[in-house]
């Protein structure tokens, strides 16, 4: 046994001696030059990499290649193998990184210089020397332990950022000036200590390059300036980060930052001066400026942020939670707001003023789990401005205190709005918003105690009180309301389906309604009214019919009492017929009322709603007797005017042949007929 081991180790040493002796010899030499060439050259065609002189021998070294004649490297000296120390100056130049993709596996672009000295040994060696690495000047020392790297001085000056990314082979969103300065000592060890600073200067964001990268649209070149000031203690780097831009300024005060386990935390300030510059970036047209800071950590690779902000001009406290590049969790809560600064936050007119406050918490953003609720204080509408912008005719003095109360759940919103005001109060119960769909679903309350405020919106005076229940629906954008009441001793519905109005007032009192809509209480009836109205063309048609109905005592029934000898509050008309013609603000209507005695007709009546005015020719027929009535002028108080001659001319003629047969005349005669014509020119 023991002689077959000394065999075994005698043919190893022959082996070992052979194998050394032919590497380290001109021909070994020419094999391990072959190999290299081979090596960067495979599916290169248009790479000509060449070792010109490669002679490695135990004690020294001298390698000379180049690189399609315009490059080289060379790299020359003392380099004994056995006892590992090292004497060697190195020449590098290539023109084009992107030759030698094989050799580094991994495709540099540009052109890259150095020169310096490789000196030492295991225990301790240096590397020394300058570059002019992305067109800048860089002088480097690193040194080794073990021929790892436990020391680094850095100090590279004006380095152009555009020429560093072309060399990483990324695309150039940036141009601008970088300097680094670095003292890193136990750089492979837990105990990493030193300094960084690091500045960039003249830093323009391309815009171009960006747009196509990022599908964003930049209108134009941003600006920016970064400092950085970095101490390393125990694998621990601390920071302070001063960025400033064009479009923001951001702060990072002793960013501290966990070299291991990739943790972070840091106090943090934001600002930006004009939040329309960055609409490219968030999707909406912001205005005005931002101020906000807090704390930022990151543990377990969730992304922790709190802070304070001054948005709205209130004071407003959030938290979030990112992981994986997308949000998880919000809190947030804003008071002390005004809800006009909200209206110039989102470049919109300033509608109203008042006191905005808002609170509310997401837990996932994925499944939409969370609660919000605001609540708006002494909200008075500016009717100046909504007049302005919706074309709107608004004098009432509006304020109003709102409550919205949100529940997220399933991709959904589920809001509870309570709004009380001096007009009106609306409540809306389980308003149902699909995030998915956009479409709405919910049912509403809407109370007035006193209609005659609402005049700026139903455009013509209403008195009493009122109350609406009904549903709300948004569906692919288009809107449908429907609603039930008690008007007028009725039952009134309505339907509004998208700009097609539908409303219906059945078996009411036109006693009551006449008051409802502040008219003279001049008639009763069992009323039904039908209507029928296109909010886009601002027409339609409205019917009503009239059931039993009978005239109230007033001017004008005692008028005709005077005039034809009947009491009209006594008669009946057991059905009667209204139709208007809607055209925006201009009612044109035909009635048509008859009892036994008496018809009241009416052809083209006029009532301008814009004005407030009234043109109305009531052609009246009671028993034998004709007449006409006109109203006209003040809608609300109209001029009455009565036509009677027809009448006036029966009565003439009553009294001309009582008077002719006292006069022993007859009607036919001559003078008969001059003493009626005499007596109806006295009318």
């Amino acid at each position: 046994m023991k002689k077959f081991f000394i065999i075994f180790f005698i043919f190893i040493f022959i082996f070992l001696s052979l194998f050394f002796g032919i590497l380290f010899t001109n021909y070994g030499n020419s094999l391990i030059a072959s190999y290299i060439e081979k090596k960067v050259n495979t599916e290169q065609d248009k790479v000509k990499f060449k070792v010109d002189k490669l002679s490695f021998t135990f004690k020294t070294l001298d390698f000379n290649a180049s690189i399609d004649d315009s490059s080289y490297i060379n790299v020359n000296g003392k380099f004994e193998l056995f006892s590992k120390e090292v004497d060697l100056k190195y020449d590098i130049k290539i023109n084009e990184l992107e030759n030698l993709k094989n050799l580094f596996n991994y495709e540099f672009k540009g052109s890259f210089f150095t020169n310096g000295t490789f000196v030492g040994d295991k225990n301790s060696s240096n590397v020394s020397g300058v570059s002019n690495f992305a067109s800048g000047e860089t002088k480097y020392n690193l040194n080794l332990v073990d021929f790892e790297i436990n020391n680094i001085l850095l100090d590279s000056k004006n380095l152009k950022i555009d020429e560093l990314l072309l060399l990483l082979n990324q695309p150039i969103y940036s141009k601008g000036i970088l300097n680094v300065d670095a003292k890193i000592s136990n750089f492979n060890s837990e105990k990493l200590n030193g300094e960084l600073k690091a500045t960039i200067e003249e830093g323009i964001l391309n815009n171009e390059v960006i747009n196509k990268e990022f599908e964003h649209g930049l209108p134009s070149n941003v600006s920016y300036g970064t400092i950085i000031n970095s101490t390393f203690i125990d694998n621990k780097a601390i920071s302070n980060i001063n960025f400033k831009s064009s479009l923001l300024d951001f702060n990072l005060d002793k960013f501290e930052f966990d070299l291991l386990n990739k943790d972070y935390f840091s106090e943090f300030n934001l600002f930006v001066k004009n939040l329309e510059k960055l609409e490219i970036f968030i999707g909406k047209k912001l205005k005005g400026e931002l101020q906000t800071q807090g704390i930022l950590k990151s543990v377990d690779s969730h992304v922790n942020v709190e802070g304070n902000s001054n948005i709205m001009e209130g004071k407003t406290h959030y938290k979030f939670v990112i992981k994986d590049n997308s949000l998880k969790q919000l809190e947030f809560n804003i008071l002390d707001a005004k809800i006009e600064n909200f209206f110039k936050l989102v470049d919109e007119p300033v509608y109203a003023v008042g006191n905005f406050e808002a609170s509310g918490k997401i837990n996932n953003f994925k499944e939409l789990n969370g609660n919000s609720f605001i609540n708006l204080k002494n909200i008075k509408l500016i009717n100046e401005v909504i007049n302005a912008v919706y074309n709107k005719n608004i004098n009432e003095t509006i304020v109003l205190d709102s409550k919205i109360d949100t529940k997220y759940e399933n991709s959904s919103a589920i809001s509870k709005i309570i709004t009380s005001s001096n007009i009106a109060n609306l409540d809306i119960n389980n308003l149902i918003f699909d995030f998915k769909t956009s479409d709405i679903l919910g049912n509403y309350t809407f109370t007035s105690n006193d209609l005659s405020k609402l005049k700026d919106f139903t455009k013509i005076l209403l008195r009493g009180d009122a109350k609406l229940d009904g549903n709300i629906k948004v569906v692919k954008n288009k809107l449908y309301i429907d609603g039930k009441s008690n008007l007028a001793n009725g039952n009134f519905d309505f339907v509004l389906n998208d700009n097609i109005f539908d409303a219906n007032l059945k078996e009411s009192s036109m006693k009551k309604f006449l008051y409802l809509i502040n008219q003279k209480e001049n008639f009763d009836s069992k009323a039904n009214l039908k209507l029928n109205y296109n909010l886009l063309t601002k027409k339609g048609d409205l019917i009503g019919d009239f059931e039993d109905g009978h005239f109230l005592e007033n001017d004008f029934t005692k008028l005709v009492n005077q005039f034809a000898k009947v009491d009209l509050t006594k008669e009946i008309y057991k059905n009667s017929k209204l139709n208007t013609k809607i055209d925006d603000k201009l009612l044109t209507s035909n009635l048509l009322m008859q009892s036994t005695k008496s018809k009241i007709e009416v052809n083209n009546s006029k009532i301008d709603l814009e004005n407030n005015t009234i043109f109305a020719k009531i052609d009246t027929e009671i028993k034998d007797d004709k007449f006409t009535i006109i109203l006209q002028n003040d809608l609300y108080n109209p001029t009455i005017s009565f036509d009677l001659k027809e009448i006036l001319d029966k009565k003439a003629d009553k009294l001309g042949e009582k008077l002719n047969k006292f006069l022993g005349k007859e009607k036919e005669d001559e003078e008969g007929k001059e003493i009626i014509n005499n007596l109806k020119n006295l009318f």
